[in-house]
């Protein structure tokens, strides 16, 4: 089927109180549901939300400090929120919980560590707290190579995250790499299994305006019959002004043998 859809509205902003103290905000106006119920559409402002209202302190030119509510500093950060990396262990996305972080800044290395509690918002099940960090080694001026790990609890689930990260670039050439394994215990049954998940990107710029790119991903579970997924993708990105990019992307999805093509067209609008 074919489905065109608004994504989402952002309005961003910070506020510099002196040159140590700032406060950052995102605002965002959530897309409407795909099948709405008329009697339930929530209104206009019912679907504003903040996804970034924070404290910053800058301490000096190597250590930071925030606080409030902002997704958790982990992964490689990728955009697309559908990504196993992202998507399969909650990080960044679903979850905008009440965080305490610190980032550390060095020459040949940059960290962060951090402990959180959950938004208000949340539903019983899922009002989740935890800690954990990441650390990025810079190998020499092109490569770095990075750790992460979390740990965390909630009524219905236990979990415990550790990952590998990779970036690298030679002239228009780069590659972006993603390693995750969580071990996950389900409350109610105490059932246990594993996860793994994975992303690569291979990436050609042959100008500063145009990326070609070929991701390769996948997530195995040690549950529902060893269930094992991948989705491979081709995608063309163009910043075709200054405040507007195009991305053009296919997919292909393969979930137990069964194949799945999806093709994507996205603008994104900045002002």
């Amino acid at each position: 089927k074919n489905r065109f859809f608004p994504m989402q509205a952002e309005y961003l902003a910070r506020l510099d109180f002196d040159s140590h103290w700032k406060s950052n905000f995102t605002l965002a106006l959530a897309p409407r549901a795909e099948n709405e119920i008329a009697d339930e559409t929530p209104k206009t402002y019912q679907r504003l939300y903040a996804r970034v209202a924070e404290i910053h302190y800058h301490q000096d030119s190597n250590y930071s400090y925030l606080f409030g509510m902002a997704p958790l500093p982990l992964g490689l950060g990728l955009v697309d929120h559908t990504h196993y990396v992202r998507a399969n262990n909650r990080l960044q996305i679903t979850d905008i919980p009440i965080s305490f972080r610190t980032f550390g800044i060095y020459e040949n290395f940059t960290f962060n560590y951090f402990f959180y509690l959950p938004h208000y918002l949340e539903g019983t099940a899922n009002k989740e707290h935890g800690l954990g960090g990441q650390y990025w080694y810079l190998i020499n001026r092109n490569t770095s190579l990075g750790l992460q790990a979390l740990g965390a609890r909630s009524k219905a689930i236990e979990r415990e995250l550790a990952g590998v990260l990779f970036k690298t670039g030679w002239q228009e050439y780069s590659y972006l790499g993603e390693f995750n394994y969580t071990h996950r215990l389900i409350n109610q049954g105490q059932a246990q299994f594993g996860q793994w998940s994975y992303y690569n990107q291979f990436a050609y710029h042959p100008m500063d305006w145009l990326e070609l790119s070929y991701t390769y991903q996948g997530l195995k579970k040690d549950r529902d019959f060893k269930m094992f997924e991948t989705r491979q993708a081709l995608m063309i990105q163009a910043k075709l002004l200054r405040s507007f990019t195009l991305t053009l992307e296919t997919r292909l999805r393969n979930f137990n043998s069964r194949n799945e093509i999806s093709h994507l067209l996205q603008g994104f609008i900045q002002w």
